[in-house]
């Protein structure tokens, strides 16, 4: 499953910052000031600005991943990309302990510290790699700058994206890798338009057999009931992504043909 927004049919994403720096909390600012410090004047300026007048089209939060469009000076969009690595070992006790003060139905729901934050959102230099189809490399371009922009206000309002984000926490089965970039320029109804879709790290989903009761009293729910009894946060919320993914693939048809 991965996270997608962007703006009206022939229009970016909005943002709410109108003038000044990005990031209502000291975590995104910490973020984007880092990848800012790499940047020319001209670059942060112009992506500012580019971000402002809604040139980025499209943000998809993914595993460990973050693709964009953005209108630039060609006729097709730029593709920004923003890879992330998974935690340092050091960094999983400190999320693990979070998790626990502040509860996993809390922290998937976007209460998380800025502690917590903190450690999921780290400095972009010797650690978040970026990139960007347009000829101005090695940047940090103004595409990505606009798009960093557009992410930390995302981030500021739904902070469980970070999870995805950082691929916390790790899962099996990283083979057979299956993303979907959305299309520059497509229309939504919606400024902002949040949906589950299939895991970007995980294969496709089997075809499931039998009836709906059979998958609920499966393997995967004596888990998750398992994980939960057993006070297993890590389990837990493992299994809970892996049960998303099944149960949106299952909603994943075309709509039967009017009459």
């Amino acid at each position: 499953m991965s996270t997608l927004f962007r703006g009206q049919e022939g229009s970016g994403v909005p943002v709410a910052t109108k003038t000044g720096d990005f990031g209502e909390h000291q975590w995104s600012r910490r973020w984007i000031a880092d990848l800012e410090a790499r940047a020319t004047r001209s670059a942060i300026t112009s992506g500012r600005s580019a971000a402002r007048n809604r040139w980025v089209l499209d943000v998809q939060i993914g595993w460990q991943k973050v693709v964009a469009h953005v209108q630039g000076s060609q006729p097709s969009p730029f593709e920004v990309t923003f890879d992330f690595p998974p935690p340092d070992p050091g960094d999983v006790p400190v999320i693990e302990g979070e998790l626990t003060k502040v509860g996993l139905a809390a922290a998937l729901a976007g209460s998380i510290d800025d502690a917590l934050a903190t450690v999921l959102l780290p400095a972009v230099d010797g650690q978040t790699r970026h990139s960007c189809s347009c000829p101005d490399q090695p940047g940090p371009c103004l595409h990505a700058i606009a798009v960093a922009c557009v992410l930390v206000e995302r981030l500021d309002k739904s902070p469980q994206d970070l999870f995805r984000m950082r691929g916390y926490p790790p899962r099996a089965g990283n083979g057979g890798a299956r993303r979907r970039t959305p299309r520059p320029g497509a229309g939504g109804t919606s400024d902002v338009i949040p949906f589950w879709d299939a895991d970007p790290q995980l294969p496709p989903p089997p075809e499931p057999s039998g009836s709906v009761s059979d998958l609920l009293d499966g393997a995967s729910a004596r888990a998750f009931a398992n994980a939960v009894a057993h006070g297993n946060t890590l389990a837990t919320l493992a299994i809970l992504s892996d049960l998303e993914d099944l149960y949106h693939s299952l909603g994943d048809v075309p709509e039967p043909p009017e009459k």
